[in-house]
């Protein structure tokens, strides 16, 4: 077994399932050919229900990549929720509570077919949604 053999069993699993073709010519050289849809360009097949989050100041990945997403998702017709958390970067900090009750309450009216209706998160502290469920 050649190098080349081994090297293609250890490609990262994105390369291997994402949209990456391998090419070898015949003087054994590797290229690779890479066309990957991008979110943008999947938005129109969007189904069932999207809830996007992002932080304002996010400087890992830039709240613009998001309002392209958006853009799409408008220009498709389709039905999403948005969150912008505002001044928080690409992790919420102290706005990981109140992040944490967005996701329960989305989930749970989608998944669950219950619905929150009232403007308060009545239980801020973890401990008292899980005693619930002991």
């Amino acid at each position: 077994m050649g190098t080349v053999e081994i090297l293609k069993g250890l490609r990262p699993y994105y390369e291997k399932h994402h949209g990456v073709k391998e090419i070898t010519d015949d003087m054994g050289n590797i290229s690779f050919d890479i066309r990957i849809p991008t979110n943008q360009e999947l938005a129109r097949n969007l189904k069932g229900h999207l809830l996007l989050i992002h932080g304002d100041i996010d400087n890992n990945v830039h709240p613009a990549n998001t309002i392209v997403v958006v853009d799409e998702l408008i220009k498709a017709g389709k039905r999403f929720d948005m969150l912008i958390v505002p001044g928080k970067r690409h992790h919420f900090d102290d706005y990981n509570e109140y992040y944490y009750w967005r996701m329960v309450d989305y989930f749970s009216e989608y998944l669950r077919g219950e619905r929150e209706t009232g403007a308060d998160i009545k239980d801020l502290k973890l401990g008292n949604w899980f005693q619930g469920y002991q």
